[in-house]
């Protein structure tokens, strides 16, 4: 079997109908196995789109008799392609950008607008800009071939002169495109029709180590396909850019401000899916930060930004802010870290051999069985401390504030201590099989171990 042969019953092949022979050809052809690793990409990276508006019902007909001339699909009913996107990342966006996405589908490879990069891969992440209009070009624009251009027409040039023009076309339709949206971008940076969405893939190998350092604008991060890291990012603006990088097994991805930017201008929206005993290290000013579905390490730091660690499991929390609220829901088994100067703290169902918040104005709060034979330190200067444990819970318990009020709801059994434990402002006790050891200690701040009812 060749390529033409196998390009032939690709779309079987994407819909799990494949012989010996098709599978031999593509273990043995890196054009068609990269090619298909390509559409695979497109197809997953759909799934996780949501409602937006979608473009005319003309487009997907032009679209549609664009493959079937070229041999790519042959059955009678008519394709439907759909992509949708998430609200809160595409807000009022335009559907214009599914033109490019569309000259990429006719001329099966999106070379130009989506290239996927594999392990060590360091050239520039590849762009997909998002423009308010679609770009028209008229039949006697005159487009220049680019180098790079150049060298995939040169790989293709075998076909046959009917495919191979329609294939010029269509990349002479998606230069134009970005052209167009640069111009936007230049006409006005601060428009929201022109944001850009940037997709980059990467192969990795397991317990990959991942960072972003985005000073503005969200970051989400979730367990996704081993050995693969996706990176979706919505920069707002032209007053930034992003640097990225792969060594081995570790990647770098850094949201470079640029002149003039401001925390407007240099937002940038990321949606990260993560092999999911990867490593993670993120950094923000303000940005909100979410980690979920992780058994690696997380680490992540901000001045102001919310951070959110959700479902995690078998690994080491480290938490690091100025001022902004920190929620630590499901984590089983972790071994968690939070410090924090003016943000409030909330773990629910937190537990591991080791938790420790150390905050100096912020509240605490936890919701838990204090499970894992495990090591519970709560200490605060001003904040208050509260816990909420069942009445089943094992622990063997210690709390003191200098100048705040101390409650317990529980009748512990008592036990002696270093200090003074004067009613109101101390306790100390175990409940249970006092399986594990937990301490509260605050300066001024009022401390309530409180029994779930």
């Amino acid at each position: 079997m060749n390529c033409v042969e196998f390009e032939s019953v690709m779309p079987e092949y994407l819909e799990g109908m494949h012989t010996s022979e098709q599978q031999a050809h593509l273990d043995s052809c890196p054009a068609c196995s990269g090619l298909l690793s390509d559409l695979n990409l497109i197809s997953s990276q759909a799934k996780l789109l949501l409602a937006s508006d979608e473009p005319r019902p003309a487009l997907w007909n032009a679209l549609e008799g664009r493959l079937r001339s070229d041999g790519l699909i042959r059955r009678s009913e008519p394709i439907s392609i759909q992509v949708r996107f998430k609200e809160s990342f595409f807000h009022r966006w335009r559907a214009a950008w599914l033109v490019p996405a569309a000259a990429a589908l006719a001329i099966v490879a999106g070379l130009k607008l989506y290239r996927p990069a594999g392990a060590g891969d360091n050239a520039p992440i590849a762009k997909q800009p998002v423009a308010a209009q679609p770009a028209t070009r008229t039949a006697s624009a005159k487009v220049p071939v680019s180098r790079e251009d150049q060298l995939w027409l040169n790989s293709v040039a075998a076909r046959p002169p009917a495919q191979l023009a329609r294939f010029r076309s269509d990349l002479d339709d998606a230069n134009a495109f970005i052209r167009d949206a640069e111009q936007s971008l230049k006409n006005d940076p601060n428009d929201a029709y022109t944001q850009q969405m940037l997709i980059n893939a990467y192969k990795v190998g397991k317990h990959p180590m991942v960072s972003i350092n985005n000073p503005y604008g969200p970051v989400t991060v979730k367990a996704g396909t081993a050995r693969e890291v996706l990176v979706i990012a919505i920069l707002h603006s032209d007053k930034v850019e992003l640097d990225q990088s792969q060594s081995h097994n570790r990647i770098d991805i850094v949201s470079h401000l640029l002149p003039g930017a401001d925390q407007n201008s240099g937002m940038v929206e990321y949606q990260v899916q993560v092999p999911a005993e990867a490593s993670l290290t993120i950094h923000s000013d303000s940005g909100r930060m979410r980690a979920e579905k992780l058994r690696g390490d997380v680490s992540m730091e901000s001045n102001s930004g919310a951070m959110e660690v959700v479902e995690c499991a078998d690994d080491h929390v480290h938490l690091k802010t100025l001022n902004g609220p920190i929620s630590v829901m499901n984590v089983r088994n972790g071994h968690v870290e939070i410090v924090s100067m003016g943000g409030n703290v909330s773990l629910t169902s937190v537990s591991g051999p080791y938790v420790a918040v150390n905050s100096n104005t912020g509240k605490i709060e936890y919701a838990g069985d204090f499970a894992g034979e495990g090591e519970y330190s709560f200490t605060s200067h001003t904040g208050d401390i509260e816990a909420v444990a069942p009445a089943y819970a094992s622990i063997d318990v210690l709390a003191r504030s200098n100048q705040g009020r101390v409650e317990s709801d529980f009748s512990l059994e008592p036990k002696h201590t270093p200090f003074y434990a004067q009613a109101g402002s101390a306790f100390a006790g175990t409940l249970g099989k006092a399986a594990s050891r937990v301490n509260f200690f605050s300066f001024s701040g009022r401390i309530h171990l409180k029994k779930r009812q």
